[in-house]
């Protein structure tokens, strides 16, 4: 009875290791894809510094011009620009699962199965 009830803590042990095996490579790729959203983030907020200076020195020559059908087709411009952000892909990704299967070690639970078949 002891070797049964330590070798079901050492499966219970290594079913806990596995899942935090496991839930750690989610954490670090959650933290990977933070990541790359705080650079994309910050890559098209600069991008749009510029562009929006670009509008602005743009829009004050049509208005020196006083071109106003080139100052409202530069705000329908604006109003058009979109960014995206992100989008997710959720590529498949194999995990290997733990099962338990039942195995018969011991001979003499053997012998038993056998004595009762025999009585049978």
């Amino acid at each position: 009875m002891k070797i049964l009830i330590d070798e079901k803590q050492r499966i219970i042990n290594e079913l806990i290791e596995w899942e935090k095996n496991l839930i750690h490579q989610v954490q670090d790729n959650v933290r990977q894809q933070k990541h790359l959203l705080e650079q994309q983030c910050r890559y098209q907020f600069e991008m749009l510094k510029v562009k929006r200076q670009e509008y602005l020195d743009t829009a004050l020559i049509y208005e020196q011009r006083q071109d106003r059908e080139e100052v409202r087709r530069l705000l329908e411009q604006c109003h058009h620009l979109k960014l995206q952000l992100i989008s997710f892909e959720y590529p498949e990704k194999i995990i290997p699962f733990i099962q338990i299967q039942k195995i018969i070690k011991n001979e003499n639970v053997h012998s038993t199965e056998k004595q009762q078949d025999l009585i049978k």
